[in-house]
Order: structure tokens, then C-alpha cells, then sequence
């Protein structure tokens, strides 16, 4: 009771940011598909902290901004 293993605690924490999730607005941004039916490719820029994946996307959104956008950076 007073010193649950990490598992309960973890659970606990889960429960309590899903539960929180679930009352907050939901956001369609530009990127989401105008049906769920409607399939388009994504391109997902990953790596650690500081290694310019910020600053490709902007270059890929500057040459190529018919075909690429920025959901979220």
C-alpha cells in the first residue's frame, strides 16, 4: 500500500495521462485525410536531438512544396 512496485505505479500514471488524452479537443491538421479511405504516403524525419531535422524539413518543404509539407516539427 504504501510502497507499490514500479509496474502498479506505472499503470496508474498510464491510466491517469489516457484518461486525461481522452478529454482534451481533438485536432485535424492539414495532413489528415479527407476520408479514411483515402490512403496518402508520409514521410516520418527521425534522429536524436540537434542533427538538422528541422532544418530539412523546411528545405524539403522550400524545393519540393508541391509534393511536401510540415504536420508537426
Amino acid at each position: 500500500m504504501f510502497d507499490p512496485p514500479k509496474e502498479v505505479l506505472a499503470a496508474i500514471d498510464h491510466i491517469t495521462h489516457v484518461v486525461y488524452q481522452m478529454g482534451q479537443p481533438q485536432i485535424l491538421y492539414h495532413s489528415t485525410p479527407p476520408t479514411a479511405g483515402y490512403l496518402y504516403q508520409m514521410l516520418v524525419l527521425t534522429g536524436p536531438e540537434g542533427c538538422g531535422k528541422e532544418d530539412l524539413a523546411h528545405r524539403l518543404c522550400q524545393e519540393f512544396g508541391e509534393y511536401f509539407g510540415v504536420g508537426s516539427v
